[in-house]
């Protein structure tokens, strides 16, 4: 009897461990535009078991019912190389962390020699990071039209204004997206009725080093599951005042 309950304390335990390890983490970052307008954007990372299952990212904020929205999110397949969402994540992180440095290197360059008005490419990363875009124009969703549904060709610049103030874009340009309005009614079948519009630009766009860890540490795996574990703790210490 004593083993039973030995045995059943164990697997109450082990079943809070899990519940402690689902749920979203959300943490912010940070991008200014050469508008003088700065995006706080936000970062939501989904654990299932202790996994990675999802991210979502909201940028390119004009307010509250304009922006993008990109995840990294899907079982592996053949589109994105047969990585998993974490094997994903961290491929974006390296990226990120290797143009962080090289901003940071080109950035003294350019200051060093007072270069203005300049801009030249770090390279096009192809699949790189593997992201699926949605966008909001006027509070209504937008989604990709194409398929393998990613965005692909990441072309990520550095850039020197004419006041010397150096930049850092991931950029994809020609963005397709469209959504279901409604049905024409057939005789057999109703048929959606499609509205498609175009975004000449997307970008993520950095002014500092400290901007681009913003991203880099919110897509952390290891400190996001932390923050997790913390959330499921205090909630458990909430839930001990009401009996």
């Amino acid at each position: 009897m004593r083993r039973m309950i030995v045995s059943l304390v164990f697997v109450i335990l082990g079943t809070l461990g899990v519940f402690a390890q689902n749920g979203t983490v959300t943490q912010t970052f940070y991008m200014d535009y050469d508008t003088k307008r700065i995006d706080t954007c936000s970062l939501s990372m989904t654990f299932v078991k202790g996994i990675p299952a999802e991210v979502s990212i909201s940028f390119n904020h004009e307010d509250n019912k304009n922006y993008m929205l990109a995840f990294i999110y899907g079982n592996p397949n053949m589109y994105h190389k047969y990585k998993t969402v974490e094997q994903r994540i961290n491929d974006f992180r390296s990226l990120l962390e290797t143009s962080r440095d090289k901003y940071q290197e080109w950035t003294k360059i350019a200051k060093d020699n007072k270069v203005v008005d300049y801009r030249k490419e770090l390279g096009n990363f192809d699949k790189v990071p593997i992201l699926t875009l949605n966008t909001y124009v006027d509070g209504v969703r937008y989604y990709q039209n194409c398929e393998p549904p990613y965005i692909t060709d990441a072309i990520i610049t550095f850039s020197v204004l004419k006041n010397g103030k150096s930049y850092l874009y991931f950029g994809w340009n020609n963005a397709h997206f469209e959504r279901v309005k409604g049905y024409n009614e057939g005789f057999l079948s109703a048929r959606p009725i499609k509205e498609e519009i175009l975004k000449q630009s997307v970008w993520f766009q950095f002014s500092s080093v400290h901007d681009i860890q913003s991203l880099i540490d919110a897509l952390d795996i290891n400190k996001a599951k932390q923050k997790l574990l913390k959330k499921a703790e205090s909630n458990k210490d909430l839930d001990s005042l009401f009996k």
